[in-house]
């Protein structure tokens, strides 16, 4: 294991969109309720994207809106997915990553690392790509190797990452 804040655990599934304007309907399988500040992760091609919510809202069967989520048609493809919350608040605060250049498996180098942060749930690696700042969860299923020798972070980033 490179480095792991522990387990993401699910706390429900997502369903159909709610309305047109992008918000969802989200049926909680535990008590968790994610809290907004906070990023969830969504599974896109088998690996935990992070999002960020605008809107949580109810009990039991909660409205939430991801950010950059307007309208209906987007909402649709994140039907029927889990939603997932970091388990742990454990983290390594002696790393330090800033200044480390992202390659990825098929994307090649990517950026720098421009900041860390334990965002209280979850690490999270944010680098700048094509004029775009990109977040990235700090997990083993995305972070392959990290070489400290030449400041390289070797990912294998999920499809679409790039373009949220």
């Amino acid at each position: 294991m490179i480095f792991s804040t522990g387990p993401i655990i699910s706390v429900g599934t997502i369903g159909k969109p709610h309305g047109f304007d992008g918000r969802l309907k989200f049926h909680l399988t535990s008590n968790d309720v994610p809290d907004i500040k906070e990023p969830v992760f969504i599974p896109m091609d088998g690996k935990p994207v992070p999002f960020f919510l605008s809107e949580c809202s109810g009990s039991g069967n909660v409205i939430i809106q991801l950010e950059g989520i307007t309208t209906y048609d987007e909402a649709l493809q994140f039907t029927g997915k889990e939603l997932f919350i970091n388990g742990s608040d454990e983290a390594d605060e002696d790393l330090v990553l800033t200044g480390y250049t992202i390659h990825d498996l098929n994307l090649g180098e990517l950026g720098t690392v421009t900041d860390q942060q334990d965002l209280g749930a979850q690490w999270v690696l944010t680098f700048n790509h094509q004029g775009n700042d990109h977040m990235v969860p700090f997990v083993d299923a995305i972070i392959k190797d990290i070489n400290h020798e030449t400041r390289q972070i070797h990912t294998d980033l999920p499809d679409g990452l790039l373009d949220l």
